[in-house]
């Protein structure tokens, strides 16, 4: 199962880590492991995700963020990953998805990223 762990969500923007594998064997048994730890109408907020704690991303995991990605940009929210270990962005760079997905350096810069009226890649 994967391991979202919820720091905060008292105000608009909820601050999330994932800890561990994001992979088959980590997806495959959940349905949507951020409305399980957001709760109804997650996709509408802004949400940080920290991917520090991320110790490996296989092809499944990159897929459950760009599907996460997509129904968060339908349902009005926004969805920003930050702090990756250098093998993910790499990752995600070699895939072009940096121009897809928000990416951003820290938390800080997350932040500020998501509370931008309109998004721009990093």
């Amino acid at each position: 199962m994967l391991k979202l762990q919820l720091l905060s969500g008292q105000d608009d923007v909820a601050r999330l880590e994932c800890v561990g594998d994001v992979t088959l064997a980590t997806l495959q048994n959940d349905d949507n492991p951020l409305a399980e730890v957001l709760g109804p109408g997650c996709f509408t907020r802004r949400v940080l995700l920290s991917m520090a704690k991320a110790t490996y991303l296989d092809t499944v995991g990159v897929g459950c963020l760009v599907r996460n990605h997509k129904s968060f940009q339908d349902e009005g929210g926004r969805f920003v990953l930050h702090s990756l270990p250098p093998e993910a962005e790499h990752l995600l760079r070699l895939l072009h998805l940096d121009k897809v997905l928000h990416l951003a350096a820290d938390e800080s810069a997350a932040r500020a990223l998501a509370e931008r009226e309109e998004v721009h890649h990093a």
